[in-house]
């Protein structure tokens, strides 16, 4: 007779079946003894109903549980006698380290009431191949197969073997198997965390360099689409791990800032282990942590390299640990797998201060080498070589101490912007420098096509042509046109040569909530600001129609057009008509000059951006073991804690009357900008030792700051093109600020 379970029965039931299977779990219970070196943990998993589906070709089952509960119940294995809640999330990210060995055996049981045998119950003994967890919806998606010599998947609470299980069911629980954790459980290779070594080639000391990380949590989005939550990264010194912390308003990330020489250190360098993020930044700096402020809506800042970290030198590689979740196809509009590979690059796209070489390590072995090898000099000589003496491009050059009459040197370089950073607000570089040739490449093309194969998002073929100042381009199949008008940016306070240069504008790059034509648009833009970057449309080396894109890296083009990247010069006025910036970038990278560089936003076109990832078409898909970041020869850096501290500057504030009802307060403080030296709004000249901070702040009346000027010395100064502040060379020891009649 069929035993029908009541609820306290089932409860019964299924602590009686945990102690059993707890007690199966370690076949040998004279081998369970405190000597092991770590211990063993069982996994108790509940939800509301359920689902089965079965792929004959694979032999593998699909489970579904909804109304999964957000909690896993762990338990020991005997002697040690523990149990905790864990969140189910956290099991299923770790669940590629916790059985990286062997894959663990599982028993399912469910309940379902059916018409004919009214309430049963169902027993699935497996072993789980892979799991997922969706926890938006409460969803836990288990991949299954039998275990060998089992003759069905299922059996009913008598014992009985089941021809046809049942594929949707009521309550259901997982009693899952024997994960060994402990320090000696290594992570399976390509999942976090990752070991990532950080090697200090500078000729400088370890214990001067700052690391500063955030990057965004995709498991905790809203939605799938939706935009996920900003982290900052800390240390935990004690045990040496990478910790995610939410990005919280008026945080900022250099309070979970550490050095280099507080991660261990092994023969292959400092060793980072990273979390798992997803478009992470990692920041290397000298002398102090840059500054990376959490604003009131929850998004994290760059640093300002015009602003509060003018006067520290760093650089940047990026980094996404794509272990789980799915990302929104834009042509299907569904969640796509993600992958499980982790994904490093170095980026020169705002700036170039600190030459960084990247390199994978492969099952195979090390990979190729990718940025710069090159000193900090020798690339910095190449710089001044090539564009100190152009009115245009020598403002990329940012020295020191800002003076205008002073000709940049290796010696006197903090750092080259990219132009788009000298463009805007300040427009020291010319705003309408890349007018001149987008009038000729729109004139090239009145005529004669550019193609672009939007294939990657299933958005068709496009054929565009100019038109005066702007492109049109026709979709072949359905006749619709979409529009780039080149005479202005759509961006508040920008212009068309900032946002070819920064590909941002009418160039801006795909987003999940892209959809159709609007795609189309962005996947255009992108091989339009590349070759426009490049300098290969209206290029007398490239004649005739083009056609950019099909969805393998951006197609034959780029790899076609590669000999003639950064050739294309105005004749009429010796013009580049590309991207001089990211031209030199290349030309002093490893394998110039088509070294792996990113250069600019869309370098990745045509695969000239430097990244790792054991997708990598070199290494054939091998999986990727680490990944090494070295930084290269920085001899000659100055930075925060170098500077000649017994310096005695005179500072000479001269002013004549304020406008209206306003004043001008000057500030003197320390470098921290905390403790203030002096304070006036009088006209006097005063005597202060370095490193000081110099505050400048016109106010009316009523209270409303006009605009304030900082300025620190010696390392540097925020007062671009103001020949009202005026500075003595480096060696030197005066400053004169005449303001007039204020800002």
């Amino acid at each position: 007779m069929k035993r029908i379970l009541t609820s306290t029965n089932a409860v019964i039931f299924f602590l009686l079946f945990a102690v059993l299977v707890s007690i199966n779990s370690c076949k040998n219970i004279s081998g369970c003894t405190k000597e092991r070196q770590k211990e063993s943990w069982l996994f108790t998993q509940t939800a509301e109903s359920g689902s089965v589906t079965y792929d004959k070709n694979s032999k593998i089952y699909t489970v579904k549980l909804k109304g999964a509960n957000p909690i896993t119940v762990k338990f020991t294995d005997i002697p040690v006698r523990k149990a905790s809640p864990l969140k189910t999330e956290k099991f299923v990210k770790e669940w590629q380290t916790m059985f990286s060995k062997e894959k663990p055996n599982a028993t399912f049981v469910a309940l379902e009431h059916t018409k004919d045998k009214g309430l049963i119950e169902e027993i699935a003994v497996c072993t789980i191949l892979d799991i997922d967890y969706d926890s938006i919806n409460k969803v836990i998606t288990y991949k299954v197969k039998e275990l060998p010599g089992a003759n069905s998947f299922a059996i009913d609470s008598t014992g009985k073997e089941l021809s046809d299980i049942l594929y949707n069911f009521g309550p259901a629980i997982v009693f899952i198997d024997s994960a060994q954790i402990g320090e000696d459980t290594p992570p399976p290779p390509g999942r976090a965390p990752f070991p990532v070594y950080l090697k200090n080639n500078s000729n400088l000391p370890a214990d001067d360099i700052y690391v500063t990380i955030y990057g965004r949590d995709d498991s905790k989005a809203a939605k799938p689409d939706s935009l996920t939550p900003f982290n900052y990264v800390k240390l935990n010194k004690e045990s040496g791990s990478l910790e995610a912390i939410l990005a919280k308003s008026d945080d900022n990330g250099s309070n979970y800032s550490f050095k280099l020489t507080d991660l261990k250190k092994t023969p292959q360098g400092y060793l980072m282990e990273m979390c798992e993020l997803q478009s992470g930044r990692v920041y290397l700096s000298f002398g102090k942590p840059v500054d990376l402020p959490c604003g009131s809506d929850s998004s994290v800042s760059e640093p300002s390299l015009t602003g509060s970290d003018l006067a520290t030198p760093c650089d940047k590689f990026e980094f996404s640990m794509l272990h789980s979740g799915t990302w929104l196809d834009p042509a299907t509009g569904k969640n796509t797998p993600k992958g499980t590979a982790p994904y490093f690059n170095t980026t020169n796209v705002d700036s170039f201060s600190i030459p960084i070489t990247i390199q994978g390590d492969y099952s195979s072995g090390p990979g190729p080498k990718f940025g710069f090898t090159k000193s900090r000099q020798e690339v910095l000589e190449s710089f001044c070589n090539k564009l100190g003496n152009n009115a245009d491009w020598k403002t990329l050059l940012q020295t020191y101490i800002y003076d205008p009459k002073t000709q940049p040197t290796p010696a006197n370089i903090l750092r080259v912007l990219a132009p788009q950073q000298c463009i805007v607000p300040n427009y020291m570089f010319n705003k309408d420098y890349i007018t001149i040739y987008l009038n000729a490449v729109s004139n090239a093309y009145e005529k004669t096509s550019i193609i672009v194969d939007c294939r990657e998002i299933n958005g068709g073929l496009w054929s565009g042509n100019g038109l005066g100042n702007a492109f049109i381009f026709k979709n072949i199949k359905s006749g619709k046109k979409i529009t780039f008008d080149f005479s202005h940016s759509p961006i508040k306070g920008s212009n068309i040569t900032a946002d070819l240069f920064g590909c941002v504008g009418w160039l801006r790059e795909l987003t999940d909530s892209d959809t159709g034509d609007a795609a189309s648009k962005i996947v255009i833009g992108k091989y339009l600001g590349a070759a426009l970057n490049r300098g290969l449309l209206d290029n007398t080396q490239i004649p005739g129609s083009i056609t950019m894109g099909d969805g393998n890296n951006g197609g034959p083009f780029w790899e076609n057009a590669r000999s003639v990247y950064y050739t294309n010069i105005n004749p009429t006025n010796n013009q580049a008509n590309y991207n001089l910036y990211s031209k030199i970038l290349h030309d002093n990278g490893i394998g110039a000059p088509n070294s792996k560089v990113y250069g600019f936003a869309y370098d990745d076109v045509g695969g000239s951006d430097a990244s790792v990832t054991d997708q990598s078409k070199e290494q054939g898909g091998l999986p990727i073991k680490s990944a090494t970041i070295t930084i290269n020869d920085c001899t000659g850096l100055k930075y925060p804690g170098t500077e000649d501290k017994d310096k005695i500057w005179d500072v000479n504030f001269v002013s004549g009357a304020p406008i209206g009802n306003s004043k001008i307060t000057y500030t003197v403080t320390d470098a921290t900008g905390k403790n203030i030296i002096f304070s006036s709004s009088a006209n006097q000249t005063i005597k202060c030792k370095s490193p000081v901070k110099i505050t400048l702040v016109q106010t009316y009346s009523g209270g409303t700051q006009k605009k304030s000027i900082s300025i620190t010395l010696p390392n540097g100064v925020m007062t671009p093109n103001d020949s009202r502040i005026t500075i003595s060379p480096p060696q030197g020891g005066s400053i004169k600020i005449d303001l007039g009649a204020g800002f």
